[in-house]
């Protein structure tokens, strides 16, 4: 059994988010000792769950459906749309991180005007542009 203080500490949140979830029904505590909160260990994992999914980037309303679901399919879609935007930020993340790489490998001073990997990049976003 955990205390809210000894929770929050662990988990490196304020007791203040912690009755926060209680009230949105994302956690529960257990009992109260000395007028404090009592948290168990599905609480604990369940709080565990709440801060995985805010490192996804879900919302508290998404955890809400993936917690407390009652159909165990409506937390999908935003599960899918939120993958769907790591897999679309880690493409842009991967492409900058390679333009970098190969400018670095550049031995000119001048990216942009002397090293081929970086005229041909330009070219690609020359290419992808309508006329006017």
């Amino acid at each position: 059994m955990w205390t809210i203080g000894e929770l929050a500490a662990r988990f490196d949140v304020n007791s203040s988010a912690l009755r926060y979830y209680e009230r949105r029904g994302l956690l529960v505590s257990t009992a109260r000792a000395g007028g404090r909160r009592v948290y168990d260990t599905a609480a604990v994992r369940r709080l565990a769950f709440i801060r995985l999914g805010q490192q996804a980037g879900l919302s508290l309303d998404e955890i809400a459906l993936m917690l407390t679901g009652s159909d165990g399919v409506a937390w999908r879609p935003p599960a899918r749309q939120r993958l769907d935007r790591i897999t679309a930020e880690l493409a842009q993340l991967t492409s900058a991180k390679s333009l970098l790489e190969q400018a670095l490998r550049c031995t000119d001073e001048h990216p942009l005007e002397l090293c081929p990997y970086s005229q041909r990049k330009v070219d690609q976003v020359l290419q992808q542009l309508t006329p006017p």
